[in-house]
């Protein structure tokens, strides 16, 4: 999949009972089960991010513009003009109940 989305493959982690117990009681696997292999592999996907980062931001960094909207400093998304986008009803408590007619697209 990596190949198919020209991408770096970061850290192969098994599905395991583990990482879905420490989830559920807040406990992670890279706490609870320092040396296991399961956390060494995490702790190697989170080194490896990390020095991506660092040598992006060591070329000049990038800019978010093309994949999150952006506003002026204090404006929120959803209160910029609202794009045309398909009507949904909207349901108590998501973005729709802000009352309606911002630009975040939930619409």
């Amino acid at each position: 999949m990596a190949k198919a989305f020209d991408t770096e493959l970061m850290a192969q982690i098994p599905i395991e009972p583990a990482i879905r117990i420490g989830g559920d009681t807040g406990k992670p696997v890279v706490y609870t089960m320092a040396d296991s292999i399961t956390a060494k592999r995490y702790q190697e996907a989170a080194s490896k991010l990390l020095e991506k980062i660092d040598k992006i931001n060591a070329e000049g960094g990038v800019s978010n513009q093309a994949i999150q909207p952006t506003t002026p400093a204090g404006v929120s998304a959803c209160s910029t003009p609202k794009q045309e986008a398909p009507k949904q009803e909207s349901q108590s408590g998501g973005c729709g109940s802000h009352g309606g007619g911002g630009g975040c697209g939930c619409h």
